[in-house]
């Protein structure tokens, strides 16, 4: 009866993991696309329309730091990624905390955008391994 009981909830984190990697996907390809926008909103000083925008990508930053905490646990080539993440949010949230439009437009096109892809990249690897 355990071995049952394993596999079922082996099973169940799989299906649990699968849907937060395929969530992030989409939103990584949909931020991919969005990030050079908003960073030229940055270099425009548009403050509005920016500091709107770049709040969700905080929130949504937030939210996979702590899902890439969940996904290293089983796919361990995601810790190094997570670590960036982190830190590059760090920088995110300095540069907010400083006003600084043209550093918050640098870090969302040259650090945050690459590392989307990079997420992208490593969700693409394990799919594929997982087949």
């Amino acid at each position: 009866m355990m071995f049952k009981f394993n596999m079922l909830e082996e099973s169940k984190m799989t299906d649990e993991l699968q849907e937060l990697l395929q969530s992030y996907k989409s939103y990584s390809e949909r931020a991919i696309q969005q990030l050079d926008a908003v960073s030229e909103k940055c270099y425009q000083n548009e403050q509005a329309f920016v500091w709107d925008a770049v709040e969700d990508f905080v929130d949504a930053m937030e939210y996979i730091t702590k899902g890439l905490v969940y996904i290293s646990n089983t796919y361990e080539s995601f810790s190094a990624l997570n670590h960036v993440f982190t830190e590059q949010f760090k920088g995110l949230l300095q540069a907010m905390e400083d006003k600084d439009m043209v550093a918050i437009g640098d870090i969302l096109s040259y650090e945050i955008k690459p590392l989307f892809e990079q997420l992208l990249v490593k969700i693409e690897e394990v799919s594929l391994d997982s087949r």
